[in-house]
């Protein structure tokens, strides 16, 4: 993935084939690692933030098979769709 939209996957931590109560416990373990109520890490707002937006992504079924659709190029590599991420996401 580029800069503007980071890999999801790789900030929840899970497989990209994780059943869908692995990416939320995958959440729920990271969310309270890094909450910025209990972590005393400067980066712990900007950990948080994108611990939420990939969970708003991989969260939701539908969202999350637009955004495997985005991860992987067509037949054609010059076919592919670009994720965007729901707006309130950023």
């Amino acid at each position: 993935m580029n800069a503007n939209h980071p890999d999801y996957y790789e900030i929840l931590q899970p497989s990209p084939d994780a059943e869908q109560e692995v990416i939320e416990a995958a959440y729920r373990r990271l969310a309270r690692k890094y909450h910025p109520d209990v972590s005393k890490d400067p980066g712990a707002s900007d950990r948080m933030r994108l611990l939420n937006q990939a969970f708003e992504v991989l969260g939701d079924p539908a969202t999350r098979a637009a955004y495997d659709r985005s991860r992987t190029p067509k037949r054609n590599p010059h076919s592919y769709r670009v994720f965007k991420p729901p707006a309130n996401a950023l």
